[in-house]
C-alpha cells in the first residue's frame, strides 16, 4: 500500500491511532508524515494525543499549547 492509498482509507475517520517503536526512526518519520497529511487536509481541525507525557507534565504542555511558554522550556520541563 502507497502513503497516498494509506491516507486516502483514513479519510473521513474520526479517530486515528498511529503506533510506533519508540526507537525505530522509520516509525516516527511515518507518524509525522501522517500527521503532514492530515494538517493539510484538514488544518487546524485536527487533535493529537501522545502517550509518552505524565499526568504530573499537564500544566507544562497547556502552558505551551497556549503559547505561554517556550518549546525548549517544555522540553526541560518534561524529561
Amino acid at each position: 500500500m502507497t502513503f497516498s492509498q494509506l491516507a486516502n482509507s483514513l479519510d473521513g475517520a474520526r479517530i486515528v491511532y498511529v503506533g510506533e517503536i519508540h526507537s525505530n526512526k522509520e516509525s516516527h518519520d511515518v507518524q509525522m508524515q501522517v500527521l503532514k497529511e492530515f494538517y493539510k487536509r484538514y488544518g487546524d481541525n485536527i487533535a493529537i494525543g501522545m502517550e509518552m507525557f505524565k499526568r504530573p507534565h499537564q500544566d507544562v504542555l497547556d502552558k505551551w499549547t497556549v503559547g505561554a511558554i517556550s518549546e525548549k522550556d517544555l522540553l526541560s520541563s518534561t524529561v
